[in-house]
């Protein structure tokens, strides 16, 4: 049987996404000091020199030894940097630095899986895998690039970065969402996507208001003044254990400086920037919605807010029908990586877009429910922080 390679096209596209995808994360790690490599910025995760050899080993792993069939000469290495960690049982890692391997070692084996990988993509007949080991590194670009915001600024190769001038107060606007479907999921077989994106479904969704901008974190300190990290109403009983046991009383990256405020930027700490959105955890998030006499949006909602139409139909995407990146090696979102750790913009930044587009930019969002797995499969639910993006609804 004659087995059918990818056309040249194809072939050299995801060659040049792949090695985009790879200068991103070789990026990340030379803003790291070597003798900061084996540190554990976040301590329930690995070290730093895990990510180094984990995102070649996720590669060799699913190509080259799972649909290939190679021998590797470095199994341990295959196997030691397999597995991230999610700890659920509230026990904290205890490996020590001298438990990893120099990072020559690990740089050697990236170059050979590398090579590997390349080779294969010249004889495969199949997309996909090579598709998924390229938004598997570039997730973990995301996630880097917050461990790295966490390691101190000695640790950290220095970088130049300039700051837009400061916005004025964000006007408080809302926008109503027409009633119509949300197309949540995906249908099997019709494009690349998550073992969790599967199968498709559909909701209907009433009409609702949204907030069009990011809370800011000029909106935020409003509630930070007003005691909101004092009154237990505002929290989910998860969350204000959490509040009373850390003694939190306002967000990861703010520095309370004499009577005023810094924010504790990648590179250097800032007067804080009030029109920058604010960069909160899901709980402070919910509680902040709750002090505003508004909630979170469900899922079905911010679907509706990014892809609906006025008419109440939807968009394939938030910004048309066209993919956006198409015919350049550059993705959106890969461009915004490689400049995450240098500036954040405005909560107003996309305000030349339509009100939905600009649900697509500027960080993660923060739905109201936990993540819900739409077919059987293995996940563990994170405490990652993030934006809270796209506002909160009446």
């Amino acid at each position: 049987m004659t087995r059918t390679v990818l056309d040249e096209h194809l072939r050299w596209s995801l060659l040049s996404h792949l090695r985009n995808a790879r200068t991103v994360t070789d990026d990340l790690f030379q803003l790291v000091q070597p003798e900061a490599l084996y540190d554990r910025p976040i301590p329930e995760r690995h070290r730093i020199v895990f990510y180094l050899g984990h995102l070649e080993a996720f590669d060799w792993n699913l190509i080259c030894a799972g649909a290939f069939g190679m021998d590797s000469s470095q199994k341990e290495f295959d196997r030691l940097f397999a597995f991230g960690i999610d700890p659920t049982s509230g026990d904290l890692p205890d490996d020590k630095p001298s438990d990893w391997p120099p990072e020559r070692e690990i740089l050697q084996y990236n170059r050979n899986v590398r090579e590997a990988v390349d080779r294969c993509l010249n004889y495969a007949s199949n997309d996909q895998i090579f598709w998924v080991a390229i938004e598997h590194r570039l997730r973990h670009a995301e996630t880097l690039t917050y461990m790295l915001h966490w390691l101190p600024f000695e640790a950290k190769q220095t970088q130049i970065f300039s700051l837009e001038p400061q916005a004025g107060r964000v006007a408080s606007r809302q926008v109503e969402i027409p009633s119509g479907v949300a197309t949540l999921g995906m249908p099997r077989g019709a494009a690349f996507g998550w073992d969790n994106e599967f199968d498709a479904h559909h909701a209907h969704v009433p009409a609702f208001l949204i907030d069009m901008y990011k809370v800011t974190n000029g909106e935020y300190l409003e509630f930070v003044r007003a005691g909101g990290y004092e009154e237990p109403s505002l929290w989910s009983s998860e969350g204000w254990e959490w509040v009373a046991g850390s003694g939190t009383w306002y967000p990861k990256f703010w520095l309370p400086q004499g009577g005023g405020w810094l924010y504790h930027t990648m590179f250097a700490d800032i007067p804080l920037p009030l029109s920058w959105p604010v960069y909160v955890s899901h709980a402070e998030a919910q509680a902040y919605a709750r002090w505003k006499k508004k909630s979170l949006p469900t899922e079905a909602q911010f679907h509706r807010a990014a892809f609906a139409t006025p008419d109440g139909a939807e968009r394939l995407y938030p910004w048309g029908t066209c993919v956006q990146s198409a015919g350049t090696e550059t993705s959106p979102f890969t461009a915004g990586i490689q400049q995450l750790w240098m500036r954040t913009l405005p909560a107003t930044a996309h305000s030349e877009l339509v009100d939905s587009q600009a649900m697509a930019g500027n960080g993660p969002p923060r739905p109201s429910h936990h993540f819900r797995v739409l077919r059987p499969y293995l996940f563990t639910q994170g405490t990652r922080r993030g934006f809270l993006t796209g506002g909160i609804t009446s």
